[in-house]
């Protein structure tokens, strides 16, 4: 009978001594994207869906996916009013293609402007689990050349402009739960 304290003293300090196990949240720890939201320039209190839209980032042959389930070109178009894409861990500078109306039969119907994304990183430890992750902020607006965020219309270009105004939000990019910027068209 005197064996039955000392047993539930052990056991006690077992539990006691254990560490929580090292798995990784994915959701928290992982890079996050820019959360873009797009909005109406009649109105720019309501937001609205973009039709088509497709990204791709300069210097790649494959589109962002946006809808995983499709098995065919409809998984790089988006019909919504917010996406989130990815910046370049590795450099200060991201540059994509929006494609709007990308799926039109008609090549005028199909409009194209490239936005610059300026930002500088810096990695940000979360878990001995989840090790690190990169977190941006966009640089200030204190150089007119060199914004945050910039639109890269080309008046040559064969098809025409769409974005008519960007605004950042958000200059520190540490999750997906707030958006980051604005496009208003």
């Amino acid at each position: 009978m005197k064996k039955l304290p000392a047993l539930l003293l052990l056991a006690a300090l077992a539990l006691v001594s254990c560490e929580k196990d090292d798995i990784c949240d994915g959701g928290a720890s992982s890079t996050p994207r820019v959360v873009i939201e797009f909005f109406d320039i009649a109105d720019p209190s309501e937001s609205k869906n973009v039709i088509d839209l497709k990204v791709v980032g300069t210097g790649m042959e494959t589109p962002l996916v946006f809808n995983e389930t499709a098995t065919d070109d409809r998984q790089y178009l988006a019909n919504t009013n917010k996406i989130a894409v990815p910046l370049r861990t590795t450099d200060g500078n991201t540059e994509y293609a929006f494609i709007f109306n990308a799926d039109a039969t008609d090549p005028t119907q199909t409009f194209t402007d490239t936005i610059d994304f300026n930002y500088i990183t810096s990695e940000v430890y979360v878990s001995r689990a989840c090790g690190f992750k990169k977190e941006f902020d966009f640089l200030p607006g204190t150089d007119p050349l060199m914004p945050p965020v910039m639109l890269n219309n080309d008046p040559n270009a064969g098809s025409g402009s769409w974005i008519q105004d960007i605004r950042v939000v958000q200059y520190h990019i540490e999750d997906e739960t707030e958006t980051h910027v604005y496009i208003m068209y």
